[in-house]
């Protein structure tokens, strides 16, 4: 039962033409409209379309927004990542808001959300890394980084996505 089905359906009978069609027994019905929650005249199915919608009629991104997309599996991405693994058959998404926990640069105003983003701004900004401004990152898991590497290292890894500017 949790198996694609192919059936056979004649196209033309005198023929004996067969169709080829598949049913996704995973899949839950008709797929779900999201609509803009900042312009709320702007509505569809598609992830690709909001990403596009957000970029080009806001100009922000839906991160920046502090926009998720949530699949029917459970995965929750800001981007779309989760069409392109592949590994999804559902691909059934909604809207969700999640608290922005950005920190704030050490050195200038800019409000950076991920850690790698953090390490990078400060390396090609300010020409500086962590150590040299006497702070480290610790990870919401309880990890502490403070490299570059260590971050990208500990983000594929990790599934826990929130970090903290700590001094040393």
């Amino acid at each position: 039962k949790g198996e694609e089905k192919e059936e056979d359906e004649p196209v033309n009978k005198k023929r004996k033409i067969m169709k080829k069609t598949k049913k996704n027994p995973v899949s839950n019905g008709p797929k779900r409209e999201m609509e803009c929650p900042q312009c709320q005249s702007f509505r569809s199915m598609s992830v690709l379309s909001f990403i596009s919608h957000f970029r080009s009629s806001h100009s922000t991104t839906p991160s920046g927004m502090g926009i998720r997309f949530l699949c029917d599996c459970g995965h929750k991405s800001s981007s779309n990542s989760h069409l392109t693994n592949g590994q999804c058959t559902i691909l059934n998404f909604k809207i969700i808001h999640e608290k922005k926990l950005a920190q704030k640069c050490v050195l200038c105003e800019t409000q950076l959300s991920s850690s790698h983003s953090y390490t990078s701004h400060l390396s090609f900004m300010h020409n500086s890394t962590l150590i040299k401004n006497g702070v480290h990152l610790v990870c919401s898991c309880g990890v502490r980084l403070n490299h570059v590497t260590a971050t990208n290292k500990h983000s594929r890894v990790c599934a826990n996505r929130q970090f903290f500017v700590k001094e040393n």
